[in-house]
């Protein structure tokens, strides 16, 4: 029997080569050593993860420090997690075989991204731009190697979006069809909690659809079953977060608003008012444009300065780019866009989420939005009309932004280097595990790296992951709550003991503390330190 053949298209090479170079790039990061990965690209709330996986793994439940439970994580890479370890890996090991599963969903992103790009009918090396733009992008390459839950989220919300669309173009879907968008949306929620604006999305979509008198009942009926699907498979997560808390919130984030509106309060000298916020709000706004706008364009931002010029170079440049295309017809860029409606009500809603409400103001958070925001620039640019440059020119053109995102790679990560605070922290951790008695029980609100480096008993204590400790930081009563657990050391960056024991410790003050050991970078003012506690 014949076998079928690929199309040998140029843009099939194109693929095969950029995709490739990207696996490419993500693999070398993976398994680079470890002290040079928690400078690089490895977030310290990974080992939150590989210390709860551990734990829950050797019998003493969900729990980070071994007393208290836990749910400051997301389940399904949790669960991932406690599988690796199941198979008895060593520890860098460990990272390294997690780091590479990442790059693989990465890269399947990408795909994805083309594929949905596909389900609109745009020209093949348009889809291949999309991919070309993502897979190569400098800052999704660096949250892919994070350690956490990011990669395998961004799969499963690409997924969501591509199984989604195409079950609105085939008005005639059956059932069991919509019941695999309820499983894929329900996996995206457990994969990271911010999917739950994934069921915001749809209903929000099917609200224009009613206003376009669009909405059948093929479509209810497909709505109902994927909510009853979604429902079945959040379900036990659901129902363990009341059985032991009471509740369905996390409490990991609950702290850092309240953290945020304290430093606020210290800045101003006085307690904020209204008019504090909204301009804090309007701050966040204008960084957080310039932020998303260098992510898509795949252009470290690391410069302060740059945040002037992008205001000055870039709207007059989008809007004589719209005239040029257009003509003063400017709005028909919106036209294309109306395939994908759902990405429009996606970005707005995680936009102004994370400016507004969450006040963030960090490229970290605004990760999946690049996974809408692509195909919708690539939808604008599809509706320009023309038929562009010869095909000589476009892939010409596209191995210059292949080279320029892979320089951009080179300087967000190896030059600028994620989290060059870190090493200090991994270096504290050895030194703990090494010069610290086995039974010693250590406190650090930074905790990740310390707990399972360490390989010694770590308590959290910024409430990322102990639930516990919250109500004693609101009561600034940090200092008892480290008196009844017995806490002897310290541990963390010297800045971090300062604030947490200035916002919360009462009338218990860093004074008690006696420094043990200092690491310090020769290029840095940021210490860590190992400190024992005064009776």
């Amino acid at each position: 029997m014949k076998l079928p053949s690929l199309k040998t298209t140029p843009e099939t090479y194109g693929y095969l080569v950029i995709g490739l170079l990207a696996l490419s790039w993500r693999i070398v990061l993976a398994w680079q050593p470890m002290d040079r990965l928690v400078v690089f690209t490895v977030s310290d709330d990974m080992f939150y993860y590989l210390k709860l996986a551990s734990n829950f793994v050797l019998g003493q439940g969900v729990t980070f420090d071994g007393l208290t439970l836990t749910n400051g994580f997301h389940p399904l890479y949790f669960l991932l997690c406690s599988g690796m370890i199941k198979l008895g890996l060593g520890r860098e090991l460990l990272v390294h075989g997690l780091l590479s599963l990442s790059a693989c969903w990465g890269v399947a992103t990408a795909f994805l991204i083309s594929a949905l790009l596909k389900r609109w009918g745009v020209s093949a090396f348009l889809r291949l731009l999309g991919f070309t733009l993502y897979a190569l992008n400098p800052y999704v390459i660096s949250l892919d190697l994070n350690g956490m839950e990011t990669s395998l989220y961004g799969m499963l919300l690409a997924a969501s979006f591509l199984v989604y669309i195409y079950l609105i173009q085939k008005e005639s879907a059956p059932g069991w069809k919509w019941s695999i968008l309820g499983a894929l949306t329900a996996l995206t929620i457990l994969a990271r909690t911010e999917g739950i604006f994934l069921p915001l999305v749809m209903l929000g979509h099917a609200v224009c659809l009613m206003a376009q008198r669009r909405l059948t009942g093929a479509y209810l009926r497909g709505y109902l079953a994927a909510a009853a699907v979604a429902v079945v498979v959040l379900s036990p997560w659901i129902i363990w977060n009341l059985v032991q808390f009471g509740t369905i919130s996390q409490d990991s984030g609950k702290i850092f608003p309240y953290i945020a509106q304290l430093n606020l309060q210290a800045s101003l000298g006085r307690t904020p008012g209204p008019w504090d916020y909204i301009k804090t709000a309007f701050h966040h706004l204008a960084w957080n444009i310039y932020i998303l706008g260098n992510m898509a364009a795949g252009v470290p931002y690391t410069v302060p300065k740059r945040y002037l010029v992008f205001w000055i170079v870039v709207p007059p440049a989008v809007l004589g780019f719209i005239l040029g295309r257009y003509g003063l017809r400017g709005r028909e860029i919106l036209r294309p866009l109306k395939k994908f409606i759902p990405g429009l009500i996606y970005l707005l809603l995680m936009f102004g989420y994370y400016t507004f409400y969450h006040g963030a103001s960090h490229w970290r958070y605004f990760y999946s939005m690049l996974i809408v925001l692509i195909p919708l620039a690539i939808l604008a640019f599809s509706g320009a009309g023309g038929n562009g440059p010869g095909q000589a020119r476009r892939f010409i053109s596209l191995a210059l932004l292949a080279v320029f995102l892979s320089a951009s790679t080179g300087i967000l990560i190896l030059k600028e280097k994620s989290h060059p605070h870190q090493r200090e922290m991994y270096q504290a951790a050895l030194w703990m595990r090494d010069h610290l008695p086995l039974a010693a029980r250590v406190g650090a609100f930074n905790a990740g790296i310390y707990g399972f480096w360490s390989q010694r008993q770590v308590i959290n204590l910024d409430g990322v992951a102990n639930n516990e400790i919250l109500e004693n930081m609101r009561c600034r009563s940090l200092g008892k709550y480290i008196q009844q657990k017995n806490i002897k050391y310290i541990c963390d960056h010297e800045s971090a003991v300062a604030m947490y024991f200035r916002l919360f410790s009462g009338e218990y003050r860093q004074a008690q503390l006696k420094p043990l050991q200092v690491f310090q970078s020769p290029d840095s003012d940021s210490r860590v330190m190992v400190y024992q506690l005064q009776e």
